[in-house]
């Protein structure tokens, strides 16, 4: 019986330990979706700017005291502009972006 309980408890928490991972690692954006008003402009660096439109969905991410971050979803109709990172920490790192004058 005290054996049977042990084993219920283990594949319990293995199960709650796999869905909190496949959940991490799987998140679905927030439901919370917005919509550029203006253009921004995107930097990384001095010499390296983009942009995104108007009309641009953001989907919610964190907000923090002085900053928001939104998750952004491209289509690339070229798969070869893009380098899989295998080697980087799995730290998002936001760019930043400036309201269009």
């Amino acid at each position: 019986m005290i054996k049977s309980a042990i084993l219920w408890c283990a594949m319990l928490s293995a199960i709650s330990f796999c869905a909190g991972y496949w959940f991490a690692e799987c998140k679905v954006p927030s439901s919370l979706v917005y919509e550029l008003r203006r253009p921004v402009r995107l930097q990384i660096t001095p010499d390296d700017k983009g942009s995104l439109p108007k009309g641009t969905q953001l989907y919610f991410y964190r907000e923090l005291p002085e900053i928001t971050t939104y998750y952004v979803y491209v289509n690339l109709k070229e798969r070869d502009l893009v380098v899989r990172n295998d080697g980087g920490d799995r730290v998002i790192d936001p760019i930043a972006a400036y309201p269009v004058d």
